[in-house]
């Protein structure tokens, strides 16, 4: 019995050690060796309630979230009183997306330990990740309150106010936050990034190569200040701040990405194309998954290749101009395009056979999504294919169309406007503009407005009571392109409008953001893209007003 004691004396003291020396490479970062030594621990004393716990704090670190959950409940069997475990296990849960059984984890944390800031804190976090930013928020401030010095609580709150859209309010939590830690890379990666969204550039930049400074392998800081410098046109910059990231990883996506549509921004097609290629890694574009082999740009031989359209209705009518090289290289060409599209591209030279998207294929031998085509045929800025109309209107058209399209005075050009694009895309709030903006011109006596904006919203056209609504009669792109064949000019915001009438060879003046997208490049007033279009943008960051004065000076103009 005496030895027996001994021998247990022997093995609690060589496991306490063995402990030690796993928190010890704990501390250090070094987690596998962690990991090892707190396995060691357990297995010599698996009533070592610290040791589970720690095992599940590492392997939640190595991103073993459900080994972390596995070894925070053996904690937690046999210490289920102890707050902190409960929500390290939330917090594993939540990695692996389990929101319900995470906020019961915590709920029972702040049950044992009402006053747990880190409790509030992962419970807001929780919350969150849910869609709920108001109850986070709330979550978040009690823990402020709890632990005013907690960094987190500060700039937690911060990340829910943007949630809720209220960037201003947000700013203020963040440099809150920065206020009690000014090192805290993190919150200045936050902050830069809110900064942006508010449109404060400069500001922006300066914040996140603050992050930066502060924490050199932070590549989602590294790619935003990319991000903000494409964004003020200092692309040069901005390159170099997406290479940095790519240094780091060579395999992060984001930074891939965002170098390609900075390189497509400058003009730099020759590295631009092959680099936009990332964006099935980089975005939430899936590509498709045939059994036909990816079309690689090589002679076709005759064989059947389907062009499948992919993101908005604009890139595929911009794109589609690839079709008749595609065809004239040999090659019977169909496309898979959205189902508004189908009739008006039918149209299209060089293309056989059109199918709208879910409807089933013909057979086919080689398949290429449709923007992958410029880089796969050569494309640089003095061979794009801008012969146009590389698409046409019908000359029919519904009556009612018709009628609405001869309803105004005779006298004046006919113009058609848009101001706002599809509400879900990312920047549309930078893009799109307000009805008013157009007031000043719907009042001209050498002007006949018409509005051919989809979905005005409340309001909207009661600021142009002029204007003569065509929307109602809009049903389809065919009828669209009808109206649009029938104006003079069509001046309309970043949307598939401006595509519509540049392939369909009409005038167009497009009214740009001061951070426009890649394809109308920068500092330039005419397109690559479309001969017939004219570039207006803004020379500050939600500046409408200086676009629509020089519009209104350039239409008196013609």
């Amino acid at each position: 019995m005496a030895q027996n004691t001994a021998q247990n004396t022997a093995t609690a003291r060589y496991s306490e050690d063995g402990f030690q020396t796993a928190l010890e490479a704990h501390r250090q970062g070094a987690l596998d060796n962690a990991v090892a030594g707190y396995r060691r621990t357990v297995a010599e004393m698996p009533q070592h309630v610290d040791a589970w716990g720690n095992l599940c704090v590492a392997y939640l670190a190595l991103g073993r979230a459900e080994e972390a959950v596995a070894a925070g409940r053996k904690a937690l069997a046999l210490r289920p009183d102890m707050a902190e475990l409960h929500i390290n296990v939330a917090a594993a849960l939540k990695s692996l997306g389990q929101l319900v059984e995470a906020r019961r984890a915590l709920e029972q944390a702040i049950a044992l330990q009402p006053a747990s800031a880190p409790a509030h804190i992962n419970l807001g976090n929780v919350l969150r990740a849910a869609g709920q930013a108001d109850a986070a928020l709330d979550a978040y401030e009690l823990a402020g309150v709890l632990a005013p010095g907690d960094i987190a609580a500060h700039s937690n709150q911060g990340l829910a106010l943007k949630d809720l859209g209220r960037p201003e309010d947000a700013l203020i939590r963040f440099r809150r936050a920065l206020a009690v830690n000014p090192g805290a890379a993190e919150v200045h990666f936050n902050l830069g990034n809110t900064l942006r969204e508010t449109g404060a550039l400069d500001a922006a930049v300066e914040s996140l190569n603050r992050a930066v400074a502060l924490d050199p392998a932070h590549l989602r800081a590294r790619t935003n200040l990319g991000v903000t410098l494409r964004d003020l046109g200092r692309i040069d910059a901005a390159i170099d701040a997406f290479d940095g990231a790519i240094a780091l990883d060579g395999e992060y996506a984001d930074a891939q990405w965002n170098r390609a549509l900075a390189l497509l921004l400058a003009g730099d097609f020759k590295r631009g194309w092959p680099a936009y290629e990332w964006r099935w890694q980089a975005t939430a574009m899936t590509p498709r998954n045939f059994e036909q082999p990816l079309w690689d740009g090589g002679p076709p031989e005759w064989r059947t290749i389907l062009l499948h359209a992919e993101q908005g209705l604009g890139d595929c009518l911009q794109f589609i101009r690839y079709a008749p090289l595609v065809a004239a290289k040999g090659a019977k060409v169909v496309v898979e395009c959205p189902a508004p599209l189908v009739g008006l591209l039918k149209g299209c030279a060089g293309v056989s056979q059109v199918v709208a998207r879910g409807a089933p294929l013909p057979q086919f031998s080689l398949h290429a999504p449709l923007m992958s085509l410029p880089g796969l045929l050569d494309t640089r800025g003095d061979n794009i294919p801008a012969d146009i109309p590389y698409l046409n209107a019908r000359e029919s058209a519904p009556v009612e169309l018709k009628a609405a399209l001869e309803s105004a005075a005779p006298e004046g050009k006919k113009i058609g406007v848009v101001w706002a694009g599809n509400p879900e895309h990312e920047n549309d709030h930078n893009r799109s503009c307000d009805a008013g903006c157009f007031a000043p011109l719907a009042e001209r006596s050498d002007v006949s407005l018409y509005s051919l904006q989809k979905d005005a919203g409340p309001g909207a056209l009661e600021q142009l009571p002029q204007a003569v609504d065509l929307a109602p009669f809009l049903n389809d792109f065919c009828a669209t392109a009808f109206a649009v064949s029938r104006l003079d000019l069509i001046i309309t915001v970043d949307t598939a409008l401006a595509h519509l009438a540049g392939a369909l060879g009409r005038p167009v003046w497009l009214l740009l953001p001061h951070a426009p997208e890649w394809r109308w490049q920068l500092e330039r007033d005419d397109s690559l893209w479309y001969p017939t279009m004219r570039l207006f943008r803004q020379s500050q960051p939600g500046d409408w007003d200086g676009v629509f004065q020089r519009l209104s000076q350039a239409l008196t103009a013609l």
